[in-house]
């Protein structure tokens, strides 16, 4: 492929912020165009989420398509270095259980999964497809065949680094980690994103969007075995 070729691509919508580094930082709003089209990011922009839906290769470098999350929503291309690998946050719509049982919960957040990667499921589509008592939680070797059927790949995170998991989720492939409940109950939460001392989820029992330190993370997820898969 030759330099001046634009190959880009479509991906699941993510929320990175600039590195504190990329205050000068320029956009083109175009590839097509020269360098000297480029602009400036205006410095209210610099610490705010820009939203990503496209991923381009030009002229042997990474190149991710923003819009800004602003009443101007300016658009454009930024050269992928000039974001943090500390911050992410994949835009995975909640989904809630549809009854108060274990089975359901593991359903709601396969179903945020698979919905995520581009291959929604519903409720009674996905329940006519396992055979699984509602008052147990899945292990991640029963949801192996599923997600080869669903996205083509599996990842067994069981006991993993998180420095693994955020890995994952750079790579726009949400988590799914099973946690301990004060009350001694698991649940599975959906990771979204993190930053350098919290992680993002979603959480299938409401529906809702939370926090959760690293540590408190770390202690919960560990108390319930360690289990997490992704694709």
């Amino acid at each position: 492929m030759k330099s001046n070729t634009i190959a880009s691509e479509k991906t699941p919508v993510f929320y990175v912020k600039l590195k504190k580094s990329a205050i000068d930082a320029w956009y083109l709003p175009d590839l097509k165009m020269k360098p000297l089209a480029k602009r400036k990011i205006p410095k209210e922009l610099v610490k705010r989420e820009f939203k990503i839906d496209s991923i381009a290769f030009f002229k042997k470098h990474v190149w991710y398509h923003f819009e800004t999350m602003t009443t101007d929503q300016s658009k454009g291309w930024i050269h992928y270095k000039l974001f943090r690998r500390n911050y992410c946050r994949l835009d995975v719509v909640p989904i809630k259980r549809e009854q108060e049982c274990f089975l359901d919960e593991d359903l709601a957040a396969i179903r945020m999964v698979f919905q995520y990667y581009g291959a929604p499921v519903s409720y009674h589509q996905l329940i006519n497809q396992i055979n699984h008592p509602i008052d147990l939680h899945f292990k991640p070797n029963d949801l192996f065949e599923i997600f080869v059927n669903e996205t083509g790949s599996f990842e067994d995170l069981t006991k993993k680094t998180f420095r693994r998991i955020t890995h994952q989720l750079l790579r726009c492939h949400p988590v799914i980690m099973w946690i301990s409940l004060l009350n001694g109950d698991q649940c599975p939460i959906v990771l979204i994103g993190f930053n350098h001392r919290t992680f993002f989820y979603n959480d299938p029992r409401n529906g809702n969007f939370n926090l959760i330190s690293r540590v408190h993370l770390n202690r919960m997820w560990k108390k319930a075995g360690s289990f997490a898969i992704s694709y």
